[in-house]
């Protein structure tokens, strides 16, 4: 058995985290979700790093305008 190196108790407590699944989400839909998270008790929230919002946009935005002719 390891050692408590930290020597208080609070360090041999279990922690429990939600990832929130962001695509297709809005910034709305997530901080809704961290909030609850927060009520519910959770230590932790945990996000990808390369959280992209507008990539549904731009990748809309880009093939609408491959297919314009001049």
């Amino acid at each position: 058995m390891l050692k408590n190196l930290k020597g208080d108790k609070e360090s041999n407590n279990i922690k429990f985290g939600c990832y929130i699944y962001q695509d297709s989400l809005g910034y709305k839909d997530i901080k809704h979700i961290a909030l609850e998270c927060e009520k519910l008790g959770y230590d932790s929230a945990w996000l990808k790093d390369n959280f992209i919002p507008w990539i549904q946009d731009y990748a809309s935005f880009n093939s609408n305008r491959n297919n314009i002719t001049s």
